[in-house]
């Protein structure tokens, strides 16, 4: 009798689904919780790349003047306190880079005259369930060039 009852809970199967099903909760919680990460680093990706774009072209309005070109882009730039700043994360930094590109007129190497703006920006992205994992941040960037003049023949109107 007493080994029949040791076989019988060697046998015996319940529970076995109780286990699978909390494997697979762990595994689905996981990948939705990623998804939303992945998701948040895009959104702020997306927000510094139109503070970016919006920058480069003020900056480019202001070409050649060099001071109200890095202001201009500046005031545009996606920081904190600026008019495109990002508003689903708070660390944005933007760099300012004035461009000389050769194939457009009005650049001199000679004259230290540029006809570019190029305007850089980044940001860290704190996850939320990532962190379990142990992927604390994103880093995210994006950047934009604007020119002015940009075409290399002028049109008579």
């Amino acid at each position: 009798m007493r080994l029949e009852r040791r076989l019988r809970g060697t046998r015996d199967e319940t529970g076995q689904v109780f286990v699978f099903a909390l494997i697979v909760m762990v595994v689905l919680i996981g990948m939705v919780g990623f998804a939303v990460d992945v998701g948040h680093a895009y959104l702020v990706q997306r927000q510094l790349q139109s503070g970016v774009d919006a920058a480069a072209l003020a900056g480019a309005q202001e070409l050649p003047d060099g001071t109200a070109v890095t202001a201009a882009a500046n005031a545009y730039s996606p920081s904190l306190t600026k008019k495109n700043a990002v508003t689903s994360n708070d660390n944005a930094t933007t760099t300012v880079t004035l461009k000389c590109v050769t194939s457009a007129p009005g650049c001199s190497t000679t004259f230290d005259t540029h006809n570019a703006v190029q305007v850089d920006a980044k940001s860290d992205v704190k996850t939320y369930f990532a962190r379990v994992l142990g992927i604390d941040n994103f880093t995210v960037h994006a950047t934009a060039t604007a020119c002015s003049p940009c075409s290399s023949k002028p049109l008579d109107v």
